[in-house]
């Protein structure tokens, strides 16, 4: 397809083309923005320099293996020597220097313990509206089988969490998916953090203070992850809510039910947002269906109607419940994950929070 785009000069593809070395120079423009660069910036950051090296040494040890595009030359392969070798890096005065801060590679959702509904979305698969557009080796990736869990307090796999019974029940598994290892350059300016923005609060300041007071908020939740919402991070629906205009779409292709309207199809208040964002209308026909059987309970079709008030809560209850079964990815905890720098003694986590002011 691109080949065939390019036979036209003047195709959308080869404008785009022949803009492209306008796009490098303005890419090139861009660069970091340092705390001690923003107007009293320099006043958030420590001057203690054992503070910056335990939390130069806690980056090192922890979090450059991922976080930096520099890497030490001819990494050893004991452990030890590594470990020394990574700490030797991060040392140098020129470290952050010309150093993006990431090592732009992809990791397993289940290594990283994050919410994996954005990285499960299919539009980049083979076949799907931007397959053309993806490497063959994701798609090779994504190919292969994935069990998806959350984690228990002491880093043991256990099942996903449900809305429905408050319990981790839900045996889930699907494709494998990933994300990349984003920068911390100016980390300082953009919590809050995780791809989902979902490890810190969100506060509509752009100030350096609230930008400083966001970053510290959102770090330690990170560090300390006991402190995030946790199952509150779970996006509900704050009242009884109509479902989106497929459904009626769908009710009007199945065969006609005396009674059945839709305006019995409600969500009702505190239903999880993602329990119908993450379905495929492929199953719309069979939640209706779901919602019939929870007021007929047993009963024969003709008796719909008369049951309609009484059982209206049944229905929707046997609705949420096939909702969940067939939900594409029934990940609901949006702040889980990333839990790396839990362990850290509380003197590491709060010197590796002032040296990363400094990126």
């Amino acid at each position: 397809m691109i080949n065939k785009h390019r036979k036209d000069p003047n195709s959308p593809w080869m404008q785009t083309e022949r803009r492209m070395p306008n796009m490098a120079l303005f890419l090139t423009t861009y660069d970091s923005f340092p705390l001690a660069d923003a107007p009293s910036g320099k006043e958030f950051l420590t001057k203690d320099e054992n503070v910056l090296k335990r939390g130069k040494i806690v980056f090192a040890d922890n979090c450059a293996r991922c976080h930096s595009s520099k890497q030490p030359d001819n990494l050893p392969k004991d452990a030890l020597a590594q470990k020394e070798a990574w700490r030797k890096l991060v040392l140098q005065p020129d470290f952050l220097k010309n150093n993006y801060l990431s090592d732009d590679q992809r990791y397993s959702v289940q290594e990283l313990g994050t919410n994996a509904q954005r990285a499960l979305g299919t539009n980049a698969q083979a076949g799907s509206t931007w397959g053309q557009l993806s490497s063959l080796t994701y798609k090779e990736m994504r190919a292969e089988p994935m069990t998806l869990t959350d984690f228990d307090s002491q880093g043991k796999p256990i099942p996903l969490y449900n809305p429905l019974t408050g319990k981790n029940d839900i045996q889930f598994s699907g494709p494998s998916a990933f994300y990349r290892t984003p920068t911390l350059v100016a980390v300082w300016a953009t919590a809050p953090f995780l791809h989902n923005n979902s490890v810190g609060d969100y506060l509509a300041d752009p100030s350096i203070k609230s930008r400083l007071d966001r970053y510290e908020d959102a770090m330690t939740k990170l560090l300390w992850p006991e402190r995030r919402p946790g199952v509150k991070s779970i996006k509900v629906t704050s009242e009884d809510t109509s479902l989106p205009e497929l459904f009626p779409e769908m009710v009007r292709t199945m065969k006609f039910l005396d009674g059945l309207t839709l305006k019995l199809l409600f969500l009702p208040k505190g239903t999880p947002v993602n329990l119908v964002m993450n379905l495929n209308p492929k199953h719309f026909p069979a939640l209706i269906e779901a919602y019939i059987d929870g007021v007929l309970h047993g009963e024969p079709r003709n008796k719909f109607k008369s049951y309609i008030n009484e059982r209206r809560d049944a229905g929707m209850a046997s609705m949420l419940k096939k909702m969940l079964e067939v939900n594409t990815v029934p990940d609901f905890i949006e702040d889980r994950g990333h839990t790396y720098g839990s362990k850290l003694s509380e003197d590491d986590k709060k010197a590796l929070i002032e040296y990363v002011k400094y990126f």
